[in-house]
């Protein structure tokens, strides 16, 4: 019964420790509200990307309109998933280029 109670404290202890040093996530993506007032205040596509990839990293998540699909096309990574509605959330891509440029 001791040696099973000393066990538990050591593991106890053991967890605590690791919890209280435990680091922040870096480099981790988040959810970026900066694209939503980008494509909301500006009706040019291309200065819209320009603050949305200003203000957001890749591999976050990102809003914009449905029907902003310049946006979508050039900002979204179509290998993750995509929420649509009123409102299209998805991850950030790499800076595409543009074909023809």
């Amino acid at each position: 019964m001791m040696i099973r109670r000393i066990f538990v404290t050591i593991v106890a202890a053991t967890m605590i420790s690791g919890l209280a040093q435990a680091e922040p996530v870096k480099n981790g993506s988040a959810y970026c509200l900066a694209s939503i007032s980008a494509a909301a205040d500006n009706s040019d596509p291309e200065i819209a990307l320009k603050k949305i990839y200003e203000v957001c990293k890749q591999g976050d998540v990102i809003a914009v309109s449905s029907s902003d699909t310049a946006i979508v096309a050039q900002a979204c990574d179509f290998s993750k998933t995509i929420t649509t509605g009123p409102t299209l959330m998805c991850v950030l891509a790499p800076l595409r280029s543009k074909k023809g440029e």
